[in-house]
């Protein structure tokens, strides 16, 4: 699924933040902090819990071939079958 995902919605090299953004905004996935304060109400949010998925998803997304961390730390989700920037 995690490939489906992202050969559906990148194209170009893309901030992580903003891959998840996107799959909020399209597909109503909820996965990491920034994305779960917005639509959950307070007592069901738990930061840890949703930094922890943003981590794993981050960690399978590399494994894959689909991420790339670069040396500040920021990781890029890519296309391997996309354009290149």
């Amino acid at each position: 699924m995690l490939c489906a995902l992202v050969l559906a919605n990148v194209t170009a090299p893309v901030e992580e933040t903003v891959f998840l953004r996107n799959l909020q905004q399209r597909y109503h996935i909820v996965i990491a902090p920034a994305e779960a304060k917005a639509v959950l109400p307070d007592f069901q949010f738990d930061q840890a819990e949703f930094q922890k998925n943003r981590e794993r998803l981050t960690q399978h997304l590399i494994g894959l071939g689909l991420a790339h961390r670069m040396s500040d730390s920021c990781t890029y989700v890519v296309n391997p079958m996309g354009t290149r920037a």
